[in-house]
């Protein structure tokens, strides 16, 4: 009796493009930017819809965007009407002089403060970050301008 043949399924949009600008640079930070707004704060604080639903950091590269975003998506199942998840990054290129401490990991700075920023335009950080919730701002908008940050945080929401 012949084996009945199996149905292949396939998905006609692209699951994950990286562009070659996006290999050249190590140290990023990344947002995880869902195809749907999804609705931000709690209690006596501002309420308001963001695409954003996850800000990271990297010292490795696109590989660790493709390893995150693929462990996130499985996580947003809790989010209503999530079906996917764009990458974007931002990254610094540090100067050499006196107005940058030495040894310092300003991929992780430009992190804290996009994590503080989108904290106080929405009421609580993004929904899949796990990190930021009691966070408090130390030296970050020395470095980074608040105006410049809001910017990029609108640029994606």
């Amino acid at each position: 009796m012949p084996r009945p043949h199996r149905r292949i399924n396939q998905i006609y949009d692209p699951v994950l493009s990286v562009q070659i600008t996006a290999t050249k640079v190590k140290r990023l930070v990344y947002f995880l930017i869902a195809n749907r707004p999804v609705r931000y704060g709690e209690k006596g604080h501002k309420k308001g819809y963001s695409r954003i639903v996850y800000i990271g950091t990297t010292e490795r590269g696109v590989r660790r965007i493709a390893t995150s975003a693929s462990y996130h998506i499985a996580a947003a199942g809790e989010l209503k009407g999530i079906r996917r998840l764009d990458a974007y990054i931002v990254w610094v290129k540090s100067k050499k002089g006196p107005q940058t401490k030495k040894g310092m990991k300003l991929w992780a700075v430009l992190e804290r403060a996009m994590l503080l920023c989108f904290r106080e335009m929405y009421g609580e950080p993004p929904r899949l970050n796990k990190q930021g919730r009691k966070m408090k701002p130390k030296h970050e908008f020395d470095t980074f301008s608040k105006r410049t940050i809001v910017r990029v945080i609108n640029r994606y929401t």
